[in-house]
């Protein structure tokens, strides 16, 4: 989605201090698949949010976009300002995921991704160790198989 003129408005109780922007579907266009982490721009600002659409919402023109006062601070906005926004997808899909994460306005999803990252380091640091642990035993086996090989040959 590139410079669509949308009107700010506030989101609903239930997407407050979620990152969730509502964007309808007409809008943004096929492309761009609710529940994904794309980046908006506006104002000169960008932050990484979370796209769903309209559906079900009453009151709401094609043209607006919805977003809670933390968003709206973000990029200077208020409620009933008419701006330019552009959505764009990422390059890289997992490296945007893991930022929007890790600065989520919800601490749960804060929380869930520092302990991934968290439990993924560990994980990568206990493979060496587990192969440091069975490597001796993989040793001795092999030993035992060229000495078994080495005393059955006749001198």
């Amino acid at each position: 989605m590139k410079n669509q003129t949308l009107i700010v408005r506030s989101a609903k109780a239930a997407d407050v201090y979620k990152d969730i922007v509502r964007i309808d579907l007409k809008v943004r266009g096929e492309a761009f698949e609710e529940s994904k982490i794309y980046k908006l721009q506006a104002n000169g600002e960008s932050r990484l949010v979370s796209i769903r659409g309209m559906s079900g919402e009453t009151n709401r023109s094609p043209n607006d976009i919805c977003m809670d006062e933390k968003t709206r601070r973000k990029f200077g906005l208020n409620v009933g300002d008419t701006k330019e926004f552009t959505l764009k997808k990422p390059i890289l899909p997992l490296w945007p995921l893991i930022c929007w994460s890790l600065g989520s306005s919800d601490p749960l999803q804060r929380m869930a991704a520092f302990w991934g990252i968290i439990s993924g380091i560990s994980l990568i640091i206990a493979i060496p160790g587990l192969f440091g642990l069975t490597l001796p035993a993989i040793a001795c086996w092999l030993l035992e198989q060229i000495h078994a090989c080495v005393c059955q040959q006749p001198h």
